[in-house]
């Protein structure tokens, strides 16, 4: 098995780095929006009630549906660059190669 060379190992710790930080940020921010949703319904329903909907069922529905989106848009913008990164770090390695090939001088 060949070993990986000091770039690749730079790449997967700042791969893992961006996966981390990424999630945490997007998660952060998300848990946020969902609990300010959450309060808007609540205060909605609090103003203006419902037959049989109790309030904090209301904040717990809304507060639950917006944190399943952020948990989704956390995963996708913590998953999906990574492997676009190393493949526009792959294909930039190629084609200065390529390019060096076309200098050299024929032998």
């Amino acid at each position: 098995m060949k070993r990986l060379n000091g770039w690749q190992r730079l790449g997967i710790i700042a791969s893992v780095l961006w996966i981390v930080g990424a999630w945490i940020t997007t998660m952060h921010f998300g848990t946020e929006e969902a609990q300010q949703r959450a309060s808007d319904s609540m205060a909605v329903c609090n103003k203006y009630p419902l037959p049989g909907e109790t309030c904090s069922d209301k904040f717990s529905e809304t507060y639950g549906i917006y944190l399943n989106v952020a948990q989704e848009t956390a995963a996708l913008a913590a998953l999906a660059p990574v492997p676009i990164g190393w493949g526009l770090a792959y294909l930039s390695i190629w084609l200065v190669r390529w390019v060096r090939r076309g200098f050299q001088q024929p032998i």
